[in-house]
Formats: structure tokens, C-alpha cells, sequence
């Protein structure tokens, strides 16, 4: 068996000439949400957590979202 990196549309092109099985794998998941929430209208204030972000968000008028780690820790 032999496996090929690659990366982006060309690679997806490449595979697909090949005929190869395609395996996609998102470790930018902050990335693809933030981009997701952008093309959507939202504006990102990036904040640390631990470091006053409520209070940060209240005095935008925005609110703060938990990203998966936090949200499972705040359970």
C-alpha cells in the first residue's frame, strides 16, 4: 500500500486522476468555523478566555463563544 500527502484543490485533482480513495482530515477547525462565520455576516473579537473576555464581550456588545475544549469543561 502506498499513501500520498497532499494538500488543496490540486491534490483533490491529483487523486481523482489517480482514482485514489480520499481520506480529508480538518485539524484548522477553528479556521473553517471562523471563515464559516465570517461568509455568514459575524464579527470575530478574538480574546483569551481566562482574561477577562466577559467583561471584554460586554463592553463591545458582543457575547462570548466556548470553543469544544472549554465547552466540555464548563460541562
Amino acid at each position: 500500500m502506498r499513501t500520498t500527502l497532499e494538500w488543496g484543490l490540486r491534490g483533490a485533482r491529483n487523486a481523482m486522476v489517480r482514482r485514489d480513495a480520499v481520506v480529508l482530515i480538518d485539524v484548522l477547525s477553528f479556521s473553517t468555523t471562523a471563515v464559516t462565520a465570517v461568509d455568514l455576516g459575524a464579527v470575530i473579537y478574538p480574546h483569551p478566555l481566562k482574561s477577562g473576555a466577559e467583561e471584554y464581550a460586554a463592553g463591545i456588545g458582543a457575547a462570548v463563544l466556548l470553543g469544544r475544549r472549554e465547552a466540555l469543561e464548563t460541562g
